[in-house]
């Protein structure tokens, strides 16, 4: 085995990561680049090209890359001594998050609301709430909308409305049943405004089982006149 004496080149190391990385990959498929270093909005690729990430980062960090703000916390966090994974233990750093979190919520939110923890993902996040709504309403009927991205892990995946990330993957989650989105702009029926709204509310009529009857819940009698217009 002969070490290797000069650096990669970021070509080698896409190729490198790319023959070794599963074909689960998404972004990273469709920009082909390493990114090297950022700072706030401005990224800059291992060639030198430099990049506006219109996410300024993403989820929790969309601050901007290397805030010195958050570079700051985060140092002294590490210098603290503290655990740097205590799984869902109680720990002082919970306590910070929790008693900031509840003294921005408004006074009836804060004296009723509960915090689950999940992963790092959003599509924890989902799985949460399916698992919440289930368990509260003794329901299974999940609705979503067309063009909708909400995770890849599996219950996440039934609500997505991409078909090209699902389709070779056989028995998600049963009973979810995907609507037009009533967008103003792009109606999907043409209409538009209130009209279109209201049109993407009746193809959920029946779908929402409610929870000790066989037969569907009936819908509003407002969305009744919209049927006609989505007929």
């Amino acid at each position: 085995m002969t070490t290797r004496t000069t650096a990669p080149t970021p070509d080698e190391i896409y190729a490198y990561v790319r023959a070794r990385e599963s074909g689960a990959r998404t972004y990273a498929t469709a920009f082909g680049q390493v990114l090297q270093d950022g700072h706030g909005a401005r990224v800059r690729d291992g060639h030198g090209t430099e990049y506006i990430d219109c996410l300024a980062a993403a989820g929790t960090l969309a601050l901007g890359h290397n805030h010195p703000e958050i570079l700051r916390r985060v140092g002294e966090y590490l210098e603290s001594g503290q655990v740097q994974q205590a799984l869902d233990l109680t720990t002082p750093a919970k306590y910070a998050f929790l008693s900031a979190l509840y003294e921005n919520l408004p006074g009836t939110m804060a004296d009723t609301f509960r915090t689950q923890f999940c992963g790092p993902a959003g599509a924890d996040a989902t799985e949460a709430a399916i698992k919440l709504f289930k368990t509260a309403t003794g329901r299974r009927t999940v609705l979503s909308f067309h063009g909708a991205y909400h995770g890849m892990t599996a219950g996440s995946l039934a609500l997505t409305g991409n078909l090209g990330a699902k389709e070779a993957v056989p028995s998600l989650m049963p009973d979810v049943h995907h609507l037009p989105y009533p967008y103003d702009y792009r109606c999907p029926f043409g209409l538009g405004g209130d009209q279109g709204s209201g049109s993407a509310s009746p193809t959920s009529s029946g779908c929402s089982p409610t929870p000790r009857a066989a037969s569907p819940s009936p819908p509003p009698s407002s969305w009744r006149p919209c049927r006609a217009r989505a007929a």
